[in-house]
């Protein structure tokens, strides 16, 4: 008799174990793919924000690039070198680079980040992703 009870018991269990794991398979599945569309959308919006910070680093660039090439331009006439950049406002245009060099490596490595994310929630190792 005590073995029939623990003969029941234990179909019981692993019957319990059966349903547990099913449901938990079913629902990390589901939580798999929740999470993989998160990480989509996340790497999405990352590479959007870089793609517009190499815009306003390229506008920089190009306005800091004019603004040096005023002043070749004016060493050139003669005028002197600390006049010229006093005049053209250099120190001020290169100030606002190194803000948005800074500001460009922040979002790079946070779209790194959501793009090595995505990777491995797509099944990728660690050592696949940091080849990419």
């Amino acid at each position: 008799m005590v073995r029939n009870i623990i003969e029941h018991a234990s179909d019981g269990l692993t019957s319990a174990l059966d349903t547990a794991l099913t449901t938990r398979s079913l629902w990390s599945d589901e939580v798999g793919m929740a999470t993989r569309s998160r990480e989509r959308e996340l790497a999405l919006a990352g590479l959007r924000e870089f793609g517009e910070e190499m815009r306003l680093l390229r506008k920089s660039l190009e306005g800091y690039e004019r603004r040096v090439a005023r002043v070749v331009r004016e060493v050139e006439r003669g005028d002197p070198l600390h006049e010229a950049l006093r005049r053209v406002g250099v120190a001020e245009r290169r100030i606002e680079l190194m803000l948005r060099l800074r500001a460009f490596e922040d979002v790079r490595h946070r779209m790194r980040v959501a793009c090595f994310r995505l990777s491995l929630a797509d099944g990728l190792s660690i050592g696949e992703v940091s080849r990419l």
